[in-house]
């Protein structure tokens, strides 16, 4: 009997600490994957200083963390300083999960012209994340696209260019918003191996081109309504790399103190990608 009794008390305070965990996982900080991106959520929640916070969503938007779209997006509703609110949905565009479509439509009504200009802008790079498949890699270095549009072009993504005045520390920044720009495109498949692996890709596939991305960043400065990022792609054939064209791209993300570089850059990134691609496959279909 007693036995019993010490057993269904057992059992009673499992119940109750599975509960309690379930309930836990519910909270906006519980659900991030590392104790960076917590620490970063819990600054951007409760930071008295504005430039505190606009800081670390940026630093979110870096760790593309999927665990913290919903946090994130729970703090942007609560979140009154209106900087704050738009390096929040630039971080949200940068993080390109889908879930947070509901949120930046919501800011395209914002009062704030800033922030009316910054949702519009993430809602384009959000929507597309909306049509995405997972995506994987094969041994031969090629992306498969994300989307769910038939590949036409194989792509590859050469190393981005920051020119003088652009800050090193960017590099990174930029290249990543150059690949995941491409990526989000069904159109293309984006290659980085060999030009051997590359021609069997593209017969294997039958696509019908095959072209070199090289990007440059040609400026980020700061102006008095936020950090302006000017962005160009260059266009070349795949092996051959012989010039095709230009496409550029100039964005102001608004913020103070120079923290939205990274969200402008992204954002311009694939401005200028996704009007080269709408030149390249003009021509390709």
């Amino acid at each position: 009997m007693v036995r019993r009794t010490t057993a269904r008390r057992a059992s009673r305070l499992v119940v109750a600490f599975l509960a309690l965990a379930a309930l836990s996982a519910r909270g906006s900080i519980a659900v991030a994957q590392s104790a960076r991106a917590s620490f970063l959520l819990q600054m951007l929640r409760s930071n008295p200083d504005a430039r505190v916070r606009t800081n670390a969503a940026l630093r979110l938007g870096e760790l593309r963390e999927a665990d913290t779209v919903a946090p994130i997006v729970e703090i942007l509703n609560a979140e009154r300083d209106l900087t704050v609110q738009a390096t929040i949905i630039a971080a949200l565009a940068t993080i390109g999960d889908a879930r947070a479509l509901p949120a930046v439509q919501q800011a395209t009504r914002s009062p704030s012209r800033d922030v009316q200009t910054q949702a519009r802008r993430a809602l384009t790079m959000l929507q597309a994340a909306a049509a995405r498949n997972t995506g994987t890699t094969n041994n031969g270095g090629t992306q498969t696209p994300t989307s769910s549009a038939t590949p036409v072009v194989l792509i590859s993504a050469g190393r981005v260019n920051l020119q003088s005045g652009v800050p090193s520390a960017l590099q990174s920044t930029a290249q990543r918003a150059l690949e995941s720009a491409l990526d989000a495109r069904g159109e293309v498949v984006r290659h980085s191996g060999s030009s051997s692996q590359a021609t069997s890709t593209m017969r294997a596939r039958r696509l019908r081109g095959a072209h070199q991305f090289d990007a440059n960043i040609q400026s980020v400065t700061q102006q008095a309504n936020g950090v302006r990022v000017a962005v160009s792609i260059v266009v070349s054939t795949y092996p051959g790399r012989a010039y095709e064209f230009d496409s550029s791209s100039a964005v102001t993300v608004s913020g103070g103190g120079g923290d939205p570089q990274q969200g402008a850059i992204s954002t311009a990134m694939n401005a200028a990608v996704n009007r080269a691609l709408t030149q390249v496959l003009s021509t390709t279909r």
